[in-house]
């Protein structure tokens, strides 16, 4: 991929990182506040297959640490006497963090796969 797309795909692991803690504090306004900065920042990215499979990757991560540290204390409080926790909708959520890390590898190596063949055509 090159040190180029090397960078492009970091910047977009941390702006991952960075958007998926405003999408967690603040849903409804973070969605609108998530596009408007990830269209900018991946329209002037080289590598924009690169940087979008980054930010995927990051939120799946991100999202499944939540999921699972709230199982956790699910548990937790169950083992507690007279204290009771359900939780709902694991399998679906852990299904949908998958597919979004899918689709981050996916565009990752797509990403790879493209700035190797442009830097063959170009050397």
């Amino acid at each position: 991929m090159g040190c180029r797309g090397a960078r492009s795909w970091t910047l977009g692991l941390v702006f991952g990182l960075a958007a998926t803690w405003i999408l967690i504090a603040m849903f409804v306004p973070g969605i609108p506040l998530f596009l408007l900065l990830a269209v900018p920042f991946l329209l002037q990215s080289r590598h924009r297959l690169a940087a979008a499979g980054a930010i995927l990757l990051a939120m799946a991560v991100h999202f499944a640490y939540f999921e699972w540290t709230g199982v956790e204390r699910c548990a937790e409080m169950n083992r507690r006497p007279n204290a009771s926790c359900q939780t709902y909708g694991v399998e679906t959520t852990v299904v949908a963090i998958g597919l979004l890390g899918l689709a981050g590898v996916a565009l990752t190596i797509t990403g790879a796969l493209a700035a190797g063949r442009a830097a063959s055509r170009d050397g």
